[in-house]
């Protein structure tokens, strides 16, 4: 299973993930993200960090769950990522991820977890 909207180009279906730090990030570095994430989401209990990076282009970063909800019949996850980039610049942001009836990983905001 891959994190939601597969079919999309490159990191697009990553636009969620917004900030300085992966605007840096070249094609291999966002399929080790992804591949990480979905490790993460699939095999790892809340609190366990992941850890990833790509030497060949200096970038690296970690996942790590914070806690496990439902939302509107889903199994939902809040995620906190870390990226760096070779430049030292540091991202950290956390993001709620559900399963959808498709069974893929797909972003849920906080507005919408709110209601």
């Amino acid at each position: 299973m891959l994190l939601a909207l597969t079919p999309l180009p490159g990191h697009a279906m990553w636009g969620w993930m917004t900030g300085a730090a992966v605007t840096d990030f070249n094609a291999q570095d966002w399929e080790i993200l992804k591949r990480e994430a979905q490790r993460a989401l699939e095999t790892v209990d809340s609190g366990v960090r992941v850890n990833w990076q790509n030497d060949a282009s200096g970038n690296s970063g970690a996942i790590k769950p914070l806690m496990d909800f439902t939302h509107n019949g889903m199994t939902c996850r809040r995620v906190a990522f870390l990226t760096v980039t070779r430049k030292g610049m540091r991202g950290v942001a956390n993001y709620n991820l559900c399963r959808q009836p498709d069974g893929e990983w797909g972003f849920v905001s906080d507005s919408e977890i709110a209601r």
